[in-house]
């Protein structure tokens, strides 16, 4: 597919363009917009603290509600009011590519923005030059940050099933992107690092700066965490486009892009230390890893209805069964890649963990830990799914709450009331969300190894259990989908 025809010939593009660029609005709007950067730059230089970048912060400041707020939501609330109105299926049984139609919205929906952002692009290379010339490199950072950031913003408007709240809840992602930016990782998906960065070069940052060990710029640390996001969201977004109901992701592009997370993170950690938390970095690492098999392992599980049609079309294929890793087949392929993956990187994490003093172990405790808490999510969402159908979500979410969340302010509850680690840590431990990080904490006493027991213990067993229990749902399912046929 050539550039003409994803641009040129985009219907999509061509309707935001005609109705978003329409002059009476747009030269209104750069008027304001360039009265307003005229005048940070003006305030800048009467204060003399142009030289010291405000005057670049500040328009950075204008550019960023330009394009990561404004622009943000009007692609999230374009898509999804386009799903909601049916516009949406009329683009899909049309002509065009589901890439020409993500792109007309990624492009279109915020043509208005990027249009305001280019007119404010003179005075930030003014200010840029005024005062520190490295500044200038947080442009094209914001740039592809914004591409980022639409693109998640359609993808969550495709995936959505009512329009309302989708503008707002990327906009809180965003948000919440840029508060977190210190965390290892989250800092490279904003411009905050390289703005630090060119204000202080020779400052001590709270940012990460290397990748696997080796120190980078953080323009292109930016470039190497934000490419491979962005390609997995326009995956998710183009199969989006192409049909409603298709899963975010095929089963191998999920394991893919839990690898690419566990490279990233492997990268971000390995010269992570803190003297008061030997295990810090396998903690992050474990943490991220566990999150987003959690999060992939929703977007391959086929529901009651794909998976009975899955079963339909391999007996009209004459095969045996669905093959393992099809759209419609369960889980059970990537959800053993996701845990062969947090058992390399969780190794991997650990072997640095041991050289800083947390006992081997801890290690291996902490990473079965994980594994159980992958395989116990990933066995109880399919089997409440089949086995409760519409409440199955209801059941799921209940058994989180008393497992994976209560435990948590309960072993709070029980330190403040004075009672022992003997008896608040195994509290703590019931909930994986809280005994993974307990693993990976150098504790060497005997309640610590008691807790640690006690959490391991009961999370193999509702791993092993679930895996039961889902394992006769689907054959309840086969037998179903049988008896439906005949």
């Amino acid at each position: 597919m050539n550039v003409e025809h994803l641009i040129a010939d985009n219907p999509v593009l061509v309707r935001y363009v005609r109705s978003r660029l329409r002059p009476q609005h747009l030269m209104a709007a750069i008027i304001a917009v360039g009265i307003v950067a005229a005048c940070i730059v003006w305030w800048a230089d009467a204060t003399n603290t142009l030289k010291d970048g405000d005057g670049f912060i500040g328009l950075l400041v204008l550019q960023g509600g330009l394009l990561f707020i404004v622009g943000t939501s009007e692609v999230g609330s374009g898509v999804a009011n386009a799903k909601d109105s049916g516009m949406l299926d009329f683009h899909r049984i049309s002509p065009q590519s589901p890439l020409s139609i993500a792109v007309g919205f990624i492009l279109g929906a915020p043509i208005r923005e990027w249009a305001l952002f280019a007119c404010t692009l003179p005075f930030s290379i003014y200010a840029g030059l005024a005062s520190k010339p490295a500044l200038l490199a947080a442009l094209p950072v914001m740039v592809l940050a914004a591409f980022l950031y639409h693109s998640l913003a359609a993808l969550m408007g495709a995936a959505s099933i009512k329009p309302r709240g989708v503008g707002a809840a990327i906009i809180l992602l965003v948000i919440f992107l840029h508060i977190s930016s210190t965390a290892p990782g989250i800092g490279q998906f904003t411009i905050i690092p390289t703005v630090a960065q060119a204000l202080d070069p020779g400052a001590h940052l709270p940012f990460n700066h290397t990748f696997f060990a080796v120190a980078a710029p953080y323009p292109l640390l930016a470039l190497l965490h934000q490419l491979p996001l962005l390609l997995f969201v326009l995956i998710a977004l183009v199969r989006k486009m192409r049909l409603d109901r298709a899963m975010l992701y095929s089963k191998p592009e999920a394991v893919a892009f839990h690898a690419t997370i566990a490279l990233l993170l492997l990268g971000n950690v390995a010269d992570v230390r803190d003297p008061s938390w030997p295990g810090l970095a396998m903690t992050v690492a474990l943490y991220g890893l566990v999150g987003s098999a959690l999060i992939l392992s929703l977007f391959v599980t086929p529901n009651t209805g794909q998976l009975a049609g899955g079963l339909r079309r391999a007996r009209k294929l004459g095969l045996p069964s669905v093959p393992l890793w099809s759209d419609f087949a369960t889980n059970w392929g990537p959800l053993g890649a996701f845990c062969a993956v947090t058992l390399v990187a969780g190794l991997l994490t650990g072997t640095r963990a041991a050289l800083d003093g947390i006992p081997i172990v801890l290690i291996l405790l902490a990473t079965i830990s994980a594994l159980a808490t992958i395989a116990q999510f990933g066995s109880a969402r399919p089997y409440a799914e089949l086995q409760f159908r519409k409440a199955g979500q209801v059941y799921l979410g209940l058994f989180m709450l008393v497992v994976w969340i209560l435990p948590i302010p309960a072993g709070y509850i029980l330190r403040e009331a004075g009672f022992s680690d003997a008896t608040c840590l195994p509290v703590f431990a019931i909930s994986p969300l809280s005994g993974v990080a307990l693993a990976a904490t150098n504790h060497p006493q005997a309640a610590h190894f008691v807790a640690l027991g006690v959490g391991l213990v009961l999370s193999l067993a509702l791993a092993a259990a679930f895996s039961a229990l889902r394992v006769q749902a689907e054959a309840e399912a086969a037998r179903r989908a049988r008896q439906a046929k005949s």
